[in-house]
């Protein structure tokens, strides 16, 4: 297909290993039978989009193209970054598409009035696919990091201000429109993941397509994931996140502090253990561009495996009761006590000194926690992920 978008030179030959059927196509006779309203807009908007993955196609964003393949093409994802007004005149089509074939109706016509109403106000995408199917379409793009030591850096979920809820995900976001996945990786790094921006090097990227029927629109949604795998720099200096996460003793969760009711038991298992233990030295609170926190931490790939399905959920809600947050506003109140505690008289008794605890320092040797406000906020580059 590259070769009707693009000036496009074939290098090499390609031999059949079975009877095959060839589908000559002129491209100029192609390009006459498409001078017409809206059907000549979207051809235009598809060959600008095919046409600029072509130009930015491999390493480590992608795979080179070839003759057979240019990543990134399906129509589905092309129709993904058209306007907002081709979206739509294509979403449209599609749904009455769907309502004439009778679909969706096994949930009543108030899902299909939905569907429709997401379309025009350019909050779904819905496209028909090659082989007649309806879907509606979702891309986003996820960063697969790991440690030198084989961890793996995931979401385990958000702080709400009091307690920290959430799916356990690899750390991602939803494409904007006729943004690629160059581009959403780099707003990654400069949103959701600052503290890591200039300590990775991307490596490769897999797409991974799953389908499932939406329950709330009563049609299949395709999600369309772009998967970069990142490394961590040997020498990587990361700086402290927007707040500091800690997990606190939880019974049959930390050795030290044994299970002592029928629920500890229930859904602590040895591996949640070990993962608890793992935890406590790489938490992370990464605000995001919402205002949120987000947390993440660094996990064993079973452990994520684990956490991240069905089977894990009561143990990830188990450590997710474990953490506790402290914010900026009360590191610096805890600081200045702190301070005011050291400049006082050496005549002062301890007794009349703040305790340790309230100055929000841990007894038995316990590092101080860091004043993360004081600290300016990491910011360079990032490295290997030129803008596609």
């Amino acid at each position: 297909e590259a070769a009707l978008w693009t000036v496009w030179q074939h290098v090499g030959s390609a031999e059949a290993l079975c009877q095959s059927t060839l589908l000559l196509v002129d491209p100029v006779q192609l390009g006459a039978c498409m001078k017409c309203g809206v059907v000549q807009d979207i051809a235009g908007q598809y060959c600008d989009q095919f046409h600029k993955r072509v130009m930015t196609a491999g390493p480590p964003h992608s795979p080179w193209p070839s003759d057979l393949h240019v990543p990134f093409t399906d129509h589905s994802e092309l129709v993904f970054s058209m306007s907002q007004s081709t979206q739509r005149a294509i979403g449209e089509d599609a749904v009455d598409q769907l309502a004439s074939k009778g679909m969706a109706f096994g949930r009543g016509t108030a899902a299909l009035d939905r569907l429709r109403r997401e379309v025009q106000t350019s909050k779904s995408i819905v496209v028909v696919t090659g082989k007649g199917d309806i879907v509606r379409v979702v891309s986003l793009v996820v960063v697969h990091c790991t440690r030198k030591d084989g961890m793996v850096l995931a979401q385990i979920g958000k702080w709400d201000g009091s307690s920290v809820a959430g799916s356990c995900q690899l750390p991602g976001l939803k494409c904007y429109r006729e943004e690629l996945v160059g581009d959403t990786v780099q707003r990654i790094f400069f949103t959701r993941l600052a503290p890591l921006n200039g300590q990775v090097e991307l490596e490769s990227v897999k797409r991974e397509v799953t389908e499932k029927e939406s329950k709330e629109y009563g049609v299949q949604t395709r999600y369309m994931r772009a998967v970069c795998y990142a490394a961590l720099l040997d020498d990587a200096e990361i700086p402290a996140g927007d707040a500091i996460a800690r997990l606190t003793p939880q019974p049959g969760l930390d050795p030290q502090q044994p299970a002592r009711t029928l629920s500890d038991f229930s859904v602590v298992s040895k591996q949640t253990s070990e993962a608890f233990s793992k935890l406590k030295e790489g938490l992370m609170a990464i605000r995001g561009a919402d205002g949120s926190l987000n947390i993440f931490a660094w996990l064993r790939p079973a452990d994520f495996e684990h956490f991240a399905s069905p089977a894990g959920d009561a143990a990830l809600r188990k450590i997710q009761q474990a953490v506790s947050v402290i914010q900026p506003s009360q590191l610096s109140e805890a600081q200045a006590e702190a301070e005011a505690a050291d400049s006082a008289p050496a005549c002062i008794s301890q007794e009349g000194r703040r305790s340790t605890d309230e100055l929000g320092v841990e007894d038995e040797g316990s590092p101080v926690v860091p004043d993360t406000a004081a600290q300016p906020r990491h910011v360079t580059f990032l490295k290997h992920a030129t803008a596609c």
